[in-house]
Formats: structure tokens, sequence, C-alpha cells
């Protein structure tokens, strides 16, 4: 069964204590580099990651692939920007792996942290892959497992642990083990959403 497109913008949204606090996913835009570079240039928004700290042109180059990969056919990546109101806090990613399966990843700006924008958005993109792909029966998430937020979230929106995947990505610091968690449709519809 062909895979549904997913739109640019993302009718999907989370109130966030009021009106004008709604979270909401789009697509990026070349525009966002100076506010998405605020936090990928710093150190401890990519000390669990493969990427960063960016520079000015790392981040640019970032949007540029990421505006691709809308037109790409078939399209396998969705990068979304977040927002709270009209304010950018964050990117989420949503990449195909197989006809069933989906991954999703996210990077929030620091000055979000703890406030719950990162669970929020974790489950925006987890409700758009089950509602834009109708053949999508898993959607897959890692973590370094000393990043113990990324854990959490994860945790929270519902996602099973599987196991721990040795020496996936090199980093700044050496290998990094990643910790795999996935949610089936099924536990997502169990669930209410």
């Amino acid at each position: 069964m062909a895979r549904a497109a997913v739109p640019a913008t993302v009718a999907y949204s989370r109130d966030m204590n009021g009106p004008g606090r709604e979270l909401a996913l789009r697509r990026v835009r070349l525009e966002d580099a100076p506010r998405i570079h605020e936090w990928a240039s710093r150190p401890e928004a990519s000390r669990y990651q493969a990427w960063g700290p960016h520079g000015y042109s790392d981040t640019v180059r970032f949007l540029q692939d990421a505006l691709a990969a809308w037109d790409a056919d078939p399209q396998r990546r969705w990068v979304f920007g977040a927002e709270r109101g009209a304010e950018l806090f964050g990117v989420g990613e949503i990449k195909w792996r197989s006809p069933s399966t989906f991954e999703i990843s996210y990077s929030i700006h620091a000055q979000y942290w703890g406030q719950g924008l990162g669970t929020s958005l974790a489950r925006l993109l987890v409700a758009r892959v089950f509602s834009a792909h109708e053949d999508a029966e898993r959607v897959q998430a890692t973590c370094d497992p000393r990043n113990v937020a990324s854990e959490r979230t994860l945790q929270r929106i519902g996602m099973i642990h599987e196991g721990t995947l040795r020496h996936t990505k090199r980093l700044r610091d050496g290998w990094r083990d990643s910790r795999m968690y996935s949610m089936l449709r099924d536990e997502w519809e169990s669930e209410g959403r």
C-alpha cells in the first residue's frame, strides 16, 4: 500500500496552558537558521549526538538538506519546526525505516529544557506518523544511555525499552551505545490517542 504524503503543516497541536501556547509542527524554513543555531551551536545541546556543536554554515546545511528531503521522491525524511504559539523552540524529525517502521528524533532549545516541551513534541511526532501513514505499525527512537532526560521523555510517551544497541555512533568522546525504544500502533490507539 502506498505511503500517504505528510503535509508541510501539521494540524495537530497540544494545548500548553492556554490560548497562544499550543504546540504545532510545520515544515522547517531556511529563515529558521538563526533561531536553530542558538541551540545547535551550544555544546550541551549536542553532548549526546554525533552532530555539533554547529557552526552557522552547518546549521544552514542541515536546513538545506531537510528542505531537499521534503521534495525527494520517494520522501523518507520529514523535518519539522516545533512552535509554541509563534515561537520556534525545537526541531522534530520523522524518518522512514521500512514500510511499517518510522523513527522519530527531536532537539529542543536549552532554554526550554525541563518544561515538558520535549515530551509534547515527541507525542506530536508519534501522532503524525500513525495518522499520516496507514501502514505504519511501529515508531522507534533511540537515545544515549547517559541522556536521562531524553530517555524519560520516551518513557513518558509510552514507548517500551527494547534493549541497548552497542557502539552505534561515534561521538567526540568515543563510541555511544543507543537505547532502543518503540511504540506499536495498537499501543498508541489503546491509550485513546
